[in-house]
C-alpha cells in the first residue's frame, strides 16, 4: 500500500445517494419526533418555519464521502463498518446544520420550542441511527426507523441531543454513542 493519496473527487452518485438518505430522514422527523417527544408539533417544510437547505445537505454528503475515503487509506479498509459511517453522518450534520429556519420577520425566534431548536441534532441522531439500521437489516429504508423503541432510548438522546448541540466531539464519540444507544436492543421491532 502506496503512502501517496490520489486528491479526493467526490463521485456524483454516492453524493446523491447520501443526498437522498438524509433527505429522507428529514421527511420522517415529524413521525419520529412525535414518538419521541410528548406533544411536539412539527412545524417544517416549503411552507413551514423550517427547511432543509440543499447546498447544506449536499456539502454534508461530500465531507462523510470524503471521511470514508480518508478512512479507506489509512486504515486500508475497503468499507468503514455502518457504526462508523453512522458517527461520521451524526458529526457533520450536528456541525454543518442543515435545516435552516425561515424568514424571522414572519416566525420570530422566540416562537420556537425548545425541540425545534434542536431539529439538527435530532436530524443527525436519527440519521446515523438509520445507517446503522439500514445495515444490519440490509436494506436502505429510513422507514426502519418507525420500528426503534424511542421511549427505550430516550434517556440517551436527551443527553445526546444536548452534547451535539453544546459540546466539542468527533466522529469517533458519535459511533461510540451510537453503538451505546443501538445496545438498548439488538434488532429493531416491526
Amino acid at each position: 500500500m502506496s503512502n501517496e493519496r490520489e486528491p479526493f473527487i467526490p463521485q456524483h452518485e454516492e453524493i446523491m445517494a447520501g443526498c437522498r438518505k438524509i433527505t429522507a430522514t428529514y421527511q420522517m422527523l415529524d413521525e419520529l419526533l412525535l414518538q419521541a417527544i410528548d406533544g411536539f408539533q412539527w412545524r417544517g417544510g416549503q411552507e413551514g418555519l423550517y427547511s432543509l437547505s440543499p447546498a447544506l445537505l449536499q456539502d454534508i454528503a461530500i465531507r462523510v464521502e470524503r471521511d470514508k475515503e480518508r478512512f479507506r487509506h489509512f486504515h486500508g479498509s475497503k468499507h468503514p463498518d455502518p457504526d462508523k459511517v453512522g458517527g461520521m453522518l451524526v458529526y457533520w450534520i450536528a456541525k454543518r446544520r442543515p435545516i435552516v429556519y425561515m424568514d424571522w420577520k414572519i416566525h420570530p425566534p422566540h416562537t420556537l420550542t425548545s425541540d425545534e431548536y434542536l431539529l439538527n441534532e435530532y436530524l443527525a441522531i436519527f440519521a446515523g441511527i438509520n445507517r446503522v439500521l439500514s445495515a444490519r437489516i440490509k436494506i436502505n429504508n429510513p422507514e426502519d426507523l418507525a420500528g426503534l423503541d424511542f421511549p427505550q432510548i430516550a434517556y440517551i438522546m436527551r443527553e445526546w441531543r444536548y452534547s451535539l448541540a453544546y459540546r466539542n466531539f468527533n466522529s469517533d464519540d458519535m459511533t461510540m454513542l451510537l453503538k451505546l444507544c443501538l445496545s438498548c436492543e439488538s434488532t429493531p421491532k416491526k
